[in-house]
């Protein structure tokens, strides 16, 4: 053949990694079958629970295959070996020697043996921090890349507004500036930039995940274009048109009626159409195949698959049902529909030559591997995560305590000795342990067993479970074993005490004696956030109540008849809800799951060589009967009623919050002082500048979350009683101050008034500074001085 042949030429193109990866993929493209570019879109499963048979199933290949058979062994040379053996074998399979894409959990670190495991999503959105996440997104991007797993499952964008949902520790929080600024820290983290240094970004559930009815897991949604535009869409708008995310995953549910795994109107219009997104949607496991089966739409698989293809859904995941020969065969006759075939088709190998998959196809050398994963970086930024993210939510001069003169400490709870308690769901000690536990009961819960709050759960065996936690997770030291290094000459009594969940006092009388016979009493109290049937709170793992279980809150108030000064430690995925460790508490820490460093962190805490800097990024109710509840609810809701109903609470509870969002306390304290706006009239094409002193005020080092909020005093539309607009951490050594220097561009103040249409409205609006939304230290009014109207694709979000 001469070089003028144009396959030779298209050879070339796709061959050559100068050329541009929509070039190479075009050409590609152009030189595939319509079986092969089917096969672009199916996804190879190897677990164990797979029946998939590779060389049968996929003769020619496949675009994506599941990592999670990293989960199955607790070897990483093994995994690695796995994933070269696997890539060979797809690339020997397709006729153009196209690689997979291997994509994996990364959302607290790459779901692999050995890599880093960080603090999940509550515990990183309570730092307030992105330019640390920023951090923790590149070494997980560097692990996740070095074993071959080039898509990364994170960051979740999704804007929790019901804490009931099992999934709710996988959210940053509740507001959609916060979560925006750390979606956008952490695709830049993991992208890093260039062929051959990050991985594919991809941001999930796209949209309004945890908004799902009753707080069930995959549940359907009904909200206002308003509410789905300025709350739940804007993270993912932010990820998309100003951090340049890869790829994207659909959730589970339903918006409006339509399931968000075919819709027309947010995959297509909204998504790609409006916001312009070129990247790649892959679907959620099985989500396509359950468009038909469980929430009856379409009148068939193949018509599902024709649907989701149309919609813009680049792959199926974990395996093809939807995405079969069968589709191949309506397409045939369909210009259209073959039309997106090659449209997505080309998204994934455009996705595949951006990262120069065809030129590193291999997980690296394993001694390179565990190089990079021994880096004294791969121990200390987990730890360091883990710092900022614990709350300190009370303290009667407990904190920290003495250890020169603290003989005899009581540790009590379900999580004073255990390593699986710092892991929380899509960790791999988690995930290990689950997948060990098999058919073994959820905590409280029996298989197959109607609920029974008040029968004693059957029991996992724990001693098994700790066993497969500490093979998973060997750097992590339980809270128990941390004390004691820090504590050498104290007596510690460790008890159970109590279970996760459930009435069971039958560890009561035992940890009450060991109460009695020490100093302080050190309490855990909490449910396990995790994976499978030994977690009480995951994916699908959905509560009713956010209460502590009946068992935990009867001990706190008998521990406190002992006249021992109490700490409470709460752990999991939800926030802490408990009368019973307000009043009985004199200090509690909101620990969530703090990843590897646990043990290590809370004790530097306890003993005072941390001092706490995390923040709520949720408001916590009174009662579970309160939800939803959060703070930038609208004018005339919630404790802005407003009514002239004599009766401003509930009857038999408050409607304010037990814990407001932002909310935590210091070792140290903070002043606020000399607000100065630049101006108090804005016109168009200005931003917002103002400048304020922040001082440590207090004898120690420390941490504070600046933040900064906004209310529309009155509006052509009720809008919530108050916004985020912008925060900020700051590190300050006892007695500095700082000017605090903010510069808000008009576009980041605007609200949605009609599809593509955002609305800067004239009028008075207040400027709070603050170290909470409830904690005002200074104030100010400025005047938008007229009407400004902005395009989606003109509004700038928010970064920190």
């Amino acid at each position: 053949m001469s070089r003028a042949d144009p396959a030779l030429s298209r050879q070339a193109i796709y061959q050559d990694p100068a050329q541009a990866p929509a070039r190479r993929a075009q050409a590609l493209l152009e030189d595939l079958s319509p079986a092969e570019k089917l096969a672009q879109l199916q996804t190879y499963n190897p677990a164990h629970w797979s029946k998939a048979v590779l060389a049968h199933d996929f003769p020619l290949g496949a675009g994506q295959v599941a990592y999670l058979f990293a989960t199955e062994t607790p070897s990483l040379e093994q995994v690695l070996a796995r994933q070269r053996d696997i890539q060979q074998r797809i690339m020997d399979l397709s006729p153009h020697r196209i690689p997979a894409l291997f994509h994996l959990e990364t959302h607290a670190g790459a779901l692999l043996p050995q890599a880093a495991s960080f603090p999940s999503g509550l515990a990183q959105g309570a730092t307030f921090n992105p330019s640390l996440l920023q951090k923790m997104g590149e070494l997980i991007g560097r692990q996740a890349r070095a074993a071959g797993g080039l898509q990364a499952f994170s960051p979740v964008l999704d804007v929790n507004r019901d804490q009931r949902f099992g999934r709710c520790g996988e959210s940053f929080g509740e507001d959609p500036v916060l979560v925006t600024a750390l979606g956008m820290a952490v695709v830049r983290g993991l992208q890093q930039g260039g062929p051959g240094k990050g991985v594919l970004a991809t941001a999930k559930h796209f949209l309004a995940y945890h908004q799902g009815m009753g707080g069930i897991h995959a549940a359907a949604v009904s909200v206002s274009p308003a509410q789905l535009a300025e709350v739940f869409a804007k993270p993912f708008q932010a990820a998309i048109c100003q951090a340049g995310l890869s790829a994207l995953m659909p959730s589970y549910g339903a918006v409006n009626g339509e399931p968000v795994s075919v819709s027309q109107t947010l995959l297509r219009e909204l998504l790609r159409d409006c916001w312009g997104f070129e990247g790649l949607v892959v679907s959620d496991y099985s989500a396509l195949e359950e468009v038909y089966t469980r929430q009856h739409v379409g009148e068939s698989l193949p018509a599902v698959g024709a649907a989701a293809l149309r919609a813009g859904v680049d792959q199926e995941l974990p395996c093809p049902v939807v995405y079969s020969d069968r589709l191949l065969q309506l397409a045939a006759n369909d210009p259209e529909l073959l039309l997106a075939l090659d449209q997505s088709v080309k998204r994934v190998l455009t996705a595949k030559f951006a990262l120069g998959l065809f030129e590193q196809p291999l997980a690296q050398d394993t001694a390179a591997v565990l190089r990079l994963y021994q880096q004294p970086e791969a121990r200390s930024l987990p730890r360091e995560v883990a710092r900022e993210a614990v709350v300190l939510l009370k303290n009667q001069d407990l904190l920290p305590l003495d250890r020169n003169n603290l003989h005899r400490l009581a540790l009590i709870g379900p999580q004073a000795n255990r390593t699986l308690d710092g892991f929380g769901g899509y960790t791999y000690a988690s995930m290990r342990c689950g997948f060990a536990a098999g058919s073994s009961t959820m905590a409280g819960l029996t298989v197959n067993q109607a609920y029974q709050p008040d029968q004693p759960r059957q029991q996992v065996d724990e001693d098994y479970i700790e066993r497969i936690a500490e093979q998973a997770a060997p750097t992590a030291d339980t809270l128990y074993a941390a004390l004691k290094k820090a504590l050498p000459k104290t007596t510690i009594t460790v008890s159970r005490g109590y279970d996760y969940m459930g009435s069971d006092g039958r560890y009561m009388a035992e940890a009450l004696q060991a109460a009695a016979q020490a100093e302080v009493i050190l309490l855990t109290v909490g449910g396990r956030y995790g994976s499978g049937r030994i977690a009480t709170e995951g994916e699908g793992l959905d509560c009713s109540s956010l209460e502590l279980p009946p068992a935990q809150e009867r001990f706190i108030t008998q521990a406190k008849a002992l006249g021992k000064p109490i700490i409470v430690i709460h752990f999991g995925g939800h926030p802490l809800c408990s009368d019973a460790a307000d009043q009985c508490a004199g200090a509690i820490i909101e620990a969530w799951t703090l990843g590897e460093g646990m043990g290590q962190v809370l004790t530097e805490i306890l003993l005072g060589d941390c001092n706490p800097s995390g923040r709520l990024p949720l408001t916590v109710p009174f009662r579970t009967g309160q939800l939803p509840l959060y703070y930038s609810h609208p004018f005339g809701s919630a404790w802005h009623q407003g009514t002239l109903s004599p009766v401003r609470d509930y009857v038999d509870a408050p409607h304010q919050a037990r814990y407001p969002f932002g909310f935590g306390l210091s070792c140290t304290s903070f002043s606020y002082t000399a607000l100065k706006l630049n101006s108090d009239r804005i016109s168009t094409g200005q931003s917002l500048v103002f400048s304020f002193d922040l001082s440590n005020t207090g004898s120690r080092a420390g941490a504070e979350t600046v933040q900064i909020y906004i209310r529309d005093q009155q509006a052509s539309v009720v809008r919530p009683n108050l916004q985020l607009l912008a925060f900020r951490k700051y590190h300050l050594a006892a007695g500095e101050t700082v000017k605090a220097c903010f510069s808000v561009p008009l576009d980041q103040l605007a609200f949605w008034i009609r599809p593509n249409r955002w609305k800067t409205e004239a009028g008075k609006i207040r400027l709070y500074i603050g170290a909470s939304s409830a904690d005002w230290r200074l104030q100010a009014d400025f005047e938008l001085m007229e009407d400004v109207y902005w395009e989606e694709k003109q509004l700038s979000f928010f970064e920190g």
